[in-house]
């Protein structure tokens, strides 16, 4: 590599996604784990990391065991009484939804970067895979205002979660059924 912005595009690419072999081996102790500690560790890896852990049970519904266990496998501390996740864990976690549908973040289960849900929501390309949104206005790229009616919505039958911040304050919705 010669120049500064062909570093650049590497590092931003690594920032994304994990090196290969450290993603393999961090996935084999996810794989091991049933549905449900799935969901779980995926919606803390998505949405959760840093908050607090009644919050996050509360939210998710009984998620306490889950999260022991969790805790137990390693991955996931607390800190402050805070669910905190090694940075790889977390792309880890956060690669196994992109891998839902590459390309297509309407069809995964869950949306948490700035452009994917600004695009999802202003162009109405939600779907029924969707059931998670994390939209943090505040991170928007370009600082513009994100417009988007309740038709975004429409198709998104299973979002059971929406997680919504400006400015460090976040306040969730949750759907339970």
């Amino acid at each position: 590599m010669e120049t500064i912005s062909e570093w650049e595009e590497v590092l931003g690419k690594q920032k994304h996604v994990p090196m290969k072999e450290i993603y393999d081996v961090l996935k084999i102790s996810f794989d091991g784990l049933d549905g449900k500690t799935k969901n779980i560790f995926l919606d803390i890896s998505c949405f959760f990391e840093g908050e607090e852990r009644e919050l996050v049970s509360r939210i998710l519904d009984g998620a306490d065991q889950a999260i022991t266990t969790l805790y137990d496998m390693s991955l996931l501390t607390f800190s402050n009484n805070k669910i905190m996740m090694h940075p790889l864990v977390q792309q880890m976690g956060q690669e196994v939804v992109r891998q839902e549908c590459p390309g297509e973040p309407g069809k995964q289960s869950r949306l948490w970067r700035s452009k994917d849900v600004h695009r999802i929501l202003s162009k109405n390309e939600g779907t029924d895979a969707i059931e998670g949104i994390f939209l943090n206005i505040s991170a928007s790229e370009d600082s513009e205002l994100i417009e988007f009616t309740s038709e975004a919505f429409q198709m998104m039958d299973r979002l059971r979660l929406l997680k919504v911040c400006q400015d460090l304050k976040c306040d969730s919705v949750v759907k339970n059924y």
